[in-house]
């Protein structure tokens, strides 16, 4: 029998954490096309597996206690996926600390407006002009903003 979050705190979970992946910082929720709903690709996943067997499973633990918010996790389906896969890489600890961090990221950026985004190293060429206008200065060339040019 596997000991789930019940949905306040899975809830609680992704709320605390922005609704961002605890270690990646994807968002992992979204519009449906139903304006009522929203897709979501988070999962609250256990630092300490929910069953005998599961991933990084802690006998000591009772069942109210592997099914709390301390025992739990915000993380993207990949994410959750590759910790369950390794959890000799993947410990309690490791959880503990994406946690921890993620939490802390979430709660400075509570009431901040976001930073516009900024792109740097874009260059935009754009084609000499076709039939620039400018002044002719008599001697068969043409001259614009951007340089001069033979006209005869």
């Amino acid at each position: 029998m596997r000991d789930e979050f019940p949905k306040d705190v899975q809830r609680a979970l992704a709320q605390r954490v922005a609704n961002k992946c605890s270690k990646c910082r994807a968002v992992t929720s979204g519009p449906h096309t139903d304006e009522s709903k929203a897709v979501n690709v988070g999962v609250a996943a256990h630092i300490t597996a929910a069953s005998v067997g599961g991933p990084r499973y802690d006998a000591s633990l009772t069942a109210a206690q592997r099914s709390r918010a301390s025992n739990g996790i915000w993380l993207c389906q990949t994410c959750a996926k590759k910790a369950d896969n390794d959890p000799v890489r993947f410990t309690p600890g490791v959880l503990r600390a994406w946690k921890a961090k993620a939490e802390a990221a979430a709660d400075a950026e509570v009431g901040r407006t976001a930073k516009p985004a900024t792109v740097t190293g874009l260059r935009i060429e754009l084609p000499l002009p076709i039939n620039p206008v400018t002044s002719s200065s008599g001697s068969g060339s043409i001259r614009t903003p951007t340089g001069t040019y033979r006209t005869a």
